[in-house]
């Protein structure tokens, strides 16, 4: 016969906090026009920074802690022109996001998983320069440890 000590039981599946908690959420929070090919897209508005990994000013993620991270973002541009949107890593691409250009305020958008080792630094450049950017949180980068 099998006996569970309930106070285990609790404590190895319980929500406990985790402690190596880190995630980001932020935003632009006014409309930007990129100025430069391969700029990087500085989201200014942060909602939450959980291990403040995320740098607001340069709009870089720097990992704090060894692991897989799933990041995410949206774009919403403000002109009619064609244009990418892409995910760095280290100054290596990870990730392709393009929009036609048919529409004025297109929206584009994109989802990754990465394994990450401390100190790698995660980004969205503009491709093109001239891409406007809608702020009012209509354009969104997010990431968090899995």
């Amino acid at each position: 016969m099998y006996h569970v000590n309930k106070f285990s039981f609790f404590f190895c599946f319980s929500d406990s906090p985790r402690v190596n908690r880190v995630y980001f959420s932020a935003s632009i929070k006014k409309s930007v026009t990129l100025s430069t090919q391969h700029q990087t897209i500085v989201f200014e508005d942060v909602l939450v920074n959980r291990g403040n990994a995320f740098d607001k000013s340069t709009g870089v993620f720097t990992c704090p802690i060894r692991g897989d991270y799933k990041f995410s973002f949206t774009i919403m541009k403000t002109r009619k022109a064609a244009s990418s949107i892409v995910l760095m890593m280290n100054n290596n691409l990870q990730l392709r996001s393009y929009t036609p250009g048919l529409h004025d305020r297109e929206m584009t958008n994109g989802d990754i998983i990465l394994s990450l080792r401390r100190g790698d630094k995660v980004y969205l450049r503009g491709h093109d320069n001239g891409i406007g950017l809608n702020g009012d949180r209509y354009s969104m980068f997010s990431g968090q440890l899995m």
